[in-house]
């Protein structure tokens, strides 16, 4: 019977991570300067070991999702389908095989940063904080405080398009549509703010085609955002011109197939048959969440994109003459050549409260702004427009001008837009734009589909709390919740140390915060096991369904930090299957998981000290 200690490093106390040594805590070699030799048919065990397991977090496994609910709080009589907002994913980790430790406040910098990079309304887009949470009195460790914060209403006050050419096509990218959008239409940014359709009475384009625009540098925002078009003054002249003109608010859409001309979500069925322009026109098909436009007959049409069944949307309009609050009540459209003041009607303003949308007219005379829709519970529904859901949080300015024989280069004009100014937002790449954009990227349109598509009934739409904020609060889904679904693997419930499945925020005014009610263990959570990799012995990891390496499970370490050993109280033999005599020049140690993933949780100084014997004869 013959002793070997193996160690990765010298002395005790250097307790760098060494993750570029070929020494690491959790994974070595030792050569040997002469060889060491080992009998045949030989025996071996693990006498003990010595490691240093820091206060660590672990994430993976059983501790890598959660999910956080921004909207209106549910309960045994309001479920999810009653509402306008949807679960969303905060995966901490891609892998739930597989683990990754970390220090406490690199864990804090991880959370803080998955939760933005899963936040999709714009006013609390950037406003998230994680910090480490500790005692007052000794200093110690006992979680973390997680916030959720709003930009408010008077914090993103008319951030216009500001450079030329940000403005860009809305009406596909293909055939005659693929070529520079100076082809229909140009943008003038930081003076004139001036939206000019180009001459397009060619033949390449004809005379109705699409000169659509939309400009996805900044989402608005909806504590009293505002999106403001002259069509009738300043740096708009449409109106004047008789142009068909449009006006409105959208999410961005990627088309799904190269060589779709109109931008629309896959599950709207809208087909140009529900015509709000000129016959011979293509607008029809253009897509916004909201909108305006002067139609046929000279008519004011009001419009939207909002639920036909439980699987599609299409464009329907907003029947504003319905509605008793509104200047313009009737028995029909207001027309703009004709109807009472229409000479004086010079821009639309579209104002967005929480959910709710409101339509104004600018009379230039008066000076006054006149009601043409918003909501109130008491006026029919199809008068005033859908509450903004969660797939339409993100709405950008769309601008459209038709043509006529001596009104070939009209104009709108941007006369406000209140946008949001969020560092790194870009809604065509994953994670850093809409709820919706990010849905569409991922292949997870079919989530966004079931919001569009809720049956909301006489849902209350919900506009500001008494800070400005849009009213909604923040849930945290830290394990699943049939009540908050779908939250489907939530499991994060003991990694941020609270006591419940639906964590409920402290509210101040915006301010929605949450406070680990336990301090979550700094243990190393998982199973340590301690492998020979180059000898001849074979373990079977049933788990992973293969063999192994594994020469002992050390269980005396688990849910323990600081400098441990584990010494077994009997040693468990392990044949090396060799039927000759092994000449052995280097020990081969590493320290895993059950995964057999390195466990890279461990520093400093590591010992393995492992015993040699010939098997019994009674055993051979």
């Amino acid at each position: 019977m013959s002793l070997v200690i193996c160690s990765n490093q010298s002395q005790d106390g250097r307790e760098a991570r060494n993750r570029n040594s070929i020494s690491k805590p959790w994974a070595f070699r030792n050569t040997l300067s002469s060889t060491y030799k080992i009998p045949q048919n030989a025996q071996v065990a693990l006498s003990s070991c010595k490691v240093t397991i820091p206060e660590r977090v672990v994430v993976g496994g059983n501790g890598n999702k959660l999910y956080h609910w921004i909207g209106t709080d549910l309960s045994d009589t309001v479920s999810t389908a009653d509402t306008t907002s949807w679960p969303v994913l905060v995966e901490l980790s891609k892998q739930d095989s597989s683990y990754e430790d970390m220090s406490v406040d690199d864990f804090t910098d991880l959370l803080e940063s998955k939760i933005e990079g899963a936040t999709f309304h714009p006013n609390y887009k950037g406003n998230a904080l994680v910090s480490v949470k500790k005692n007052a009195t000794t200093g110690l460790f006992e979680g973390y405080d997680i916030s959720y914060d709003q930009n408010g209403s008077t914090t993103n006050v008319n951030r216009r398009p500001l450079v030329a050419n940000t403005v860009k096509q809305w009406f596909g990218d293909v055939g005659a549509y693929g070529g520079a959008t100076s082809q229909f239409f140009t943008y003038s940014g930081s003076s004139t703010y001036q939206f000019q359709r180009t001459n397009t009475s060619g033949t390449a384009v004809g005379d109705y085609a699409m000169a659509a625009g939309i400009n996805i540098d900044r989402p608005l925002s909806l504590a009293e955002g505002v999106f403001e078009v002259e069509f009738g003054e300043g740096n708009g002249n449409a109106n004047a011109s008789g142009v068909e003109w449009h006006a409105g608010l959208s999410r961005w859409i990627r088309p799904t197939n190269p060589g779709q001309r109109t931008y629309i979500p896959d599950y709207d069925i809208t087909d140009g048959t529900l015509l709000f322009g000129f016959e011979a026109t293509q607008f029809n098909n253009m897509y916004m969440d909201f909108g305006v436009c002067r139609a046929e007959n000279d008519e004011l049409v009001v419009y939207q994109h909002s639920r036909l069944s439980d699987n599609t949307i299409i464009k329907k309009e907003v029947r504003y003459w319905e509605n008793s609050n509104s200047s313009y009540t009737g028995a029909a459209r207001f027309n703009l050549q004709t109807g009472t003041k229409a000479a004086q009607l010079s821009r639309a303003r579209f104002t967005v409260s929480g959910e709710r949308v409101a339509l104004h007219l600018y009379d230039k005379v008066t000076t006054l702004y006149h009601l043409v829709t918003e909501y109130d519970a008491g006026e029919p529904a199809g008068s005033y427009f859908k509450p903004v859901n969660q797939s339409c949080w993100c709405l950008h300015p769309v601008l459209c001008v038709g043509r006529l024989t001596g009104a070939e280069t009209s104009t709108l004009g941007i006369k406000q837009f209140d946008g949001m100014d969020i560092t790194g937002y870009d809604p065509t790449v994953a994670g850093s734009g809409g709820w919706y954009e990010n849905n569409k990227i991922l292949g997870l349109e079919d989530n966004s589909r079931q919001v569009d598509c809720r049956d909301l009934g006489t849902y209350v739409q919900k506009g500001l709390n008494a800070s400005a904020g849009v009213a909604y609060n923040v849930k945290l889904i830290v394990s699943e919740s049939d009540l908050y679904s779908p939250s489907f693997g939530a499991n994060a419930q003991d990694l941020l140390g609270f006591t419940k499945a639906i964590v409920n925020p402290t509210l101040a005014g915006s301010l929605n915060s949450f406070s680990s009610t336990s301090a979550p263990s700094l243990a190393c959570p998982f199973a340590l096991f301690v492998k020979i990799n180059n000898l001849g012995q074979q373990s079977m990891n049933a788990l992973q369904g293969n063999q192994s390496k594994i020469l002992a499970h050390l269980t005396t370490l688990e849910d323990k930090t600081g400098k441990l050993t584990h010494e077994p109280s009997n040693l468990v033999w392990i044949n090396l299957n060799n039927a000759a005599p092994l000449n052995i020049t280097e020990f081969d140690i590493s320290f895993n998981y059950i995964n057999e993933q390195y466990a890279e949780v461990l520093v400093g100084q590591s010992i393995v000290s492992i015993i040699f014997r010939a098997m019994p004869k009674e055993l051979m």
